[in-house]
């Protein structure tokens, strides 16, 4: 009886947090599926980047994941998207260290929503989840299965101009259905133009395909009458790396140069972005460069992971991070798995999954150097969309090491017969002449 009065003590204690702040999202997500939460409750402070977190929660342990992911503010309430691991599990989405009203009081107790992703896998996958702009905007669709689907897109009106958004391509339009076919593993980017839109409006685009189906929220604040305050915008920052993640299994003492693009897909020049890598998967990966001064719009970088496995068998998740002049961060998911003995299955990208969303469709193309070999069919540039790599395996150390034995041998012979021949060989001559001469005088004498 005291268990079940402490029980509705605590329940009683909490109720108000919980009912303060109202969470809307998924309890259930597919793997590879694009996540989206909205918190809704009166903030006192503004929920950024950095008071966001994903753990992923495993027999009672909580673990801090890499995620993809941003907050974006539609009047009073906050979205948050992510592109998280695709891993099976149990997970929690928390927010921490920020003031809101409970009632007449204030909490900073975190807010915290768990929610699971299940085997099943998403048919595709978008980015980003939320948009907040004035001006066009695209959306990426990624397919995740291993066959063609159609994605059908529809736009509705939540609030403000009635008009629909015009498209850059021709795509399939019907009663106001637009259709869009991705291959398998295909990646495509919908850019939408906001052109016939004049007044600030609010609009959801549903995007559907198989047993996938997202709805993106999209305010656009265009043509701003004066007695509506309009919002702080400042320079668009939106630069993103070509793949979304690394998921790449490696042989002991291997050495692999994996390649990642990132764009500037806003519409200002970016200055002084900082590439990073997390924790213990520095000792495993070095990166080409550490700075990029400038990212010009549209402009594309190559960026270069060297990656060098030890003689222990290891599983690491990490991340490589960029910032730009140390805030708007972005992430990319690298998951790292060095096996004795591995050998990537022919055509394969050594065994891992390759990182959704492909490499930048700019025209870019990494070449392998002359002692470098790509994992994949090259493409008809010579293009290596796989891993180039040199492979220094424990067979080749000692092969280099048995040659280098020959030859201290083979100098070491050579060097005793020079020896022998200069020094013994003249000796011995000289002898044999002086005993033909001591056997003359000895006939003489007789």
């Amino acid at each position: 009886m005291k268990k079940s009065l402490i029980a509705i003590l605590i329940l009683t204690l909490l109720l108000p947090s919980v009912l303060a702040i109202e969470v809307t999202l998924k309890d259930e997500l597919k793997t590879g599926e694009t996540f989206l939460a909205k918190f809704s409750g009166n903030f006192i402070d503004p929920v950024l980047r950095d008071n966001v977190a994903f753990y992923r929660v495993t027999g009672g342990k909580h673990t801090l994941i890499p995620a993809d992911y941003d907050v974006v503010k539609i009047d009073e309430e906050y979205y948050v998207w992510a592109i998280l691991p695709e891993a099976e599990d149990n997970y929690t989405i928390e927010i921490k260290d920020v003031r809101y009203k409970v009632g007449t009081s204030e909490s900073t107790d975190d807010i915290i929503t768990p929610f699971n992703v299940v085997g099943e896998l998403a048919s595709f996958q978008i980015s980003p989840g939320v948009v907040y702009t004035n001006g066009n905007f695209e959306i990426s669709m990624q397919n995740m299965l291993n066959e063609k689907i159609s994605v059908e897109i529809v736009t509705s009106t939540v609030s403000g101009d009635s008009a629909k958004f015009w498209f850059f391509e021709p795509i399939i339009e019907v009663e106001d259905k637009v259709t869009l076919e991705l291959r398998s593993g295909e990646g495509k980017s919908v850019n939408f133009r906001v052109d016939a839109i004049n007044l600030p409006s609010q609009k959801d685009i549903t995007i559907t395909s198989g047993n996938t189906l997202y709805t993106v929220p999209v305010y656009v604040f265009r043509n701003v009458p004066n007695n509506i305050p309009t919002p702080d915008v400042e320079p668009e920052v939106d630069y993103r790396f070509g793949l979304v993640k690394i998921n790449t299994t490696m042989a002991t003492n291997v050495n692999k140069t994996k390649i990642v693009f990132i764009k500037n897909h806003g519409r200002d020049d970016i200055e002084n972005i900082n590439l990073s890598i997390s924790g213990i998967l520095k000792r495993y990966i070095t990166l080409s460069q550490n700075n990029i001064s400038k990212l010009k719009v549209n402009e594309s970088k190559k960026i270069e992971l060297y990656f060098k496995t030890g003689v222990e068998e290891k599983y690491i998740e990490g991340q490589l991070t960029a910032s730009a002049s140390g805030k708007d961060y972005i992430h990319m998911p690298i998951f790292f798995s060095i096996v004795k003995g591995f050998i990537p299955a022919a055509g394969g990208d050594d065994g891992g999954e390759q990182g959704q969303g492909g490499q930048v469709s700019d025209g870019s193309c990494y070449q392998c150097s002359a002692d470098e070999v790509c994992d994949v069919e090259l493409d008809e540039n010579e293009c290596c969309q796989g891993l180039c790599e040199t492979t220094e395996d424990t067979d080749g150390e000692a092969s280099s090491t048995g040659k280098i034995v020959g030859w201290v041998i083979i100098a070491a012979i050579v060097g005793f017969l020079i020896w022998f021949f200069k020094f013994k060989y003249k000796g011995t001559k000289r002898k044999s002449v002086d005993l033909l001469r001591t056997s003359e005088r000895k006939k003489l004498a007789k």
